[in-house]
């Protein structure tokens, strides 16, 4: 492991992705406050709910397009499909046993109690956060293939927008096909839907194209702007979602971009304790993002079941307690990964995917 520290890694991913990550946190606690009759999705919360799901899945989408391409170039197609199953495939079907098994074992306790066919069926088809997993393996063995061919990345850039396009036209004309934010195709449907996110990350530098504050402030004008107008004349219309979808993801990730690259300059040439400590803990944060993805709905979910036996309603500290347990008991892990990869080291790494130095290669 230490043969990795001179590969350097790039701040951006992971600034995004930690922004992505608790989005994701902040938007399952509040459904599953909605779902528990705690709070109304109107006013403020309806926007919330709206603001967080137009970007922060479409961000990780990106995130992960970023490198596919020095992938692609470096591994064969088996060996990158070898790696997502190890990667996406077998994380998926391990946790999704261990979350629903738990849900049927919690009964009545949980929002939606769960019968035994559910557990032996838990993986298929994805269920809950899970559907990410199986999308994103469909995306990239798909990516990875088209850019074995000759001029790759540009059939994947055309087949991404006809895709847009396709689902656009066919969600205005109501094709049986387009569905709001999904193609009606069995397990592909989210894949294809979101295939053009991971494609744009392919055509976009890992790296922040702003270099400077003028272009931070319009970066973060653009996005605010785009977020404002989608609330505002909101309607569920897949050329209306992705519009200010990708406005959002693109700027979304220069901003957070550019504050990593800022900040990892900063502490270099000043080495402030406190800067230090939570630059690296926002990058921890964003490294682990996975096993946050795959654990927190239990953490989240079990702060609330746990509030409500207690006989605690208040809205505000189930929000906050479920965000902050959701985020952060899943990092709990890394210490258990530490423990048992001593004697499993390729099968921990594989059921709990963690990150534990700072210069290993985002790739």
């Amino acid at each position: 492991m230490n043969q990795t520290f001179n590969v350097h890694r790039l701040t951006g991913p992971d600034y995004a992705k930690m922004i992505a990550i608790a989005l994701v946190v902040l938007g399952h606690t509040f459904r599953g406050l909605v779902n528990a009759d705690l709070v109304e999705s109107q006013g403020f919360w309806l926007y919330l709910d709206r603001g967080i799901y137009l970007f922060h899945m479409p961000l990780f989408f990106f995130i992960s397009g970023l490198f596919i391409s020095h992938i692609a170039q470096r591994e064969t197609l088996f060996s990158i499909v070898k790696r997502n199953i190890i990667l996406l495939i077998i994380p998926l079907i391990f946790w999704s046993y261990l979350q629903i098994g738990i849900q049927y074992a919690a009964g009545s306790s949980v929002n939606n109690p769960l019968s035994i066919y559910h557990v032996i069926w838990a993986p298929y088809p994805p269920k809950f956060q899970f559907w990410f997993l199986s999308a994103l393996f469909i995306i990239a063995c798909f990516a990875a293939a088209i850019l074995k061919l000759k001029k790759g990345p540009y059939i994947l850039a055309i087949l991404s927008i006809s895709t847009i396009i396709a689902l656009s036209i066919g969600h205005l004309m109501n094709a049986d096909f387009a569905e709001y934010k999904q193609a009606d195709i069995k397990l592909a449907g989210d894949a294809i839907f979101f295939m053009p996110y991971y494609a744009l990350g392919l055509f976009v530098p890992a790296i922040a194209l702003i270099r400077r504050n003028k272009g931070f402030l319009l970066s973060l004008f653009a996005f605010s702007t785009s977020v404002t107008i989608y609330l505002h004349f909101y309607q569920e219309a897949n050329w209306f979602y992705y519009l200010f979808s990708f406005i959002c993801v693109f700027t979304a990730y220069q901003i957070a971009a550019f504050v990593g690259e800022k900040v990892e300059s900063y502490v270099q040439s000043h080495d402030p304790m406190k800067m230090t400590w939570l630059h690296n803990a926002i990058l921890f944060i964003g490294m682990n993002s996975m096993i946050i993805f795959l654990a927190h709905v239990i953490a989240e979910a079990g702060t609330r079941v746990i509030l409500l036996k207690l006989g605690i309603t208040n809205l505000h500290l189930h929000l906050i307690a479920g965000v902050f347990t959701g985020l952060f008991c899943p990092l709990l892990l890394v210490p258990l990964n530490i423990f048992i990869s001593r004697y499993f080291p390729t099968i921990t790494q594989t059921l709990i995917p963690v990150k534990f130095f700072r210069k290993q290669a985002n790739v």
